[in-house]
């Protein structure tokens, strides 16, 4: 489809109920800025021998936007990249095993960030008609606005989140 087919669609079927200003700014976009832009996931990664070049990030593991957890996985990666190439630096390991060590983990969070992220674009099979999308919305809308102004709750929330995914990863 071209991009007034696109922005049709979008309008008349995609976002229909959202606010009148959400919908003006479609209304007012480009056609010839429009495209359709094919979402894709990757299956869990295979462990490769390790060597001096390794892989982050979307290289490593593409994943759809359903839980926002693309960026943050690609920063986990880099963070642990990061602390492996330091034991390196001081002397507490070698690289390629230290690589080795990096791809393995990154291997096992990243297939659970992959997973709950296809999970979240197909809405993890809720039946979320408007009425309870916007209740749902609403209420996550309000618990992470009070986290976000309680620090220790922000703490708290951090930790039990990496608790769950380090906990998902090895099971994976």
């Amino acid at each position: 489809m071209e991009g007034e087919q696109l922005n049709d669609v979008v309008l008349k079927t995609l976002i229909h109920d959202w606010h009148p200003h959400l919908r003006a700014i479609v209304r007012g976009s480009d056609p010839t800025a429009t495209f359709a832009l094919s979402i894709r996931t990757t299956d869990p990664v295979r462990p490769w021998q390790p060597s001096r070049i390794t892989i982050l990030g979307d290289a490593a593991h593409t994943m759809t936007p359903g839980r926002g957890a693309g960026a943050n996985t690609a920063l986990r990666d880099a963070q642990l990249l990061c602390d492996k190439l330091v034991a390196v630096r001081d002397g507490d390991t070698e690289l390629v095993e230290a690589i080795g060590t990096y791809e393995e983990t990154m291997r096992r969070y990243s297939a659970v960030a992959v997973r709950e992220s296809l999970q979240g674009m197909n809405d993890n099979g809720l039946d979320l008609k408007p009425l309870r999308r916007a209740m749902v919305s609403a209420g996550m809308r309000t618990a992470m606005r009070t986290v976000d102004r309680v620090p220790a709750l922000k703490r708290r929330m951090a930790r039990n989140l990496q608790r769950t995914l380090d906990s998902q990863a090895e099971k994976s």
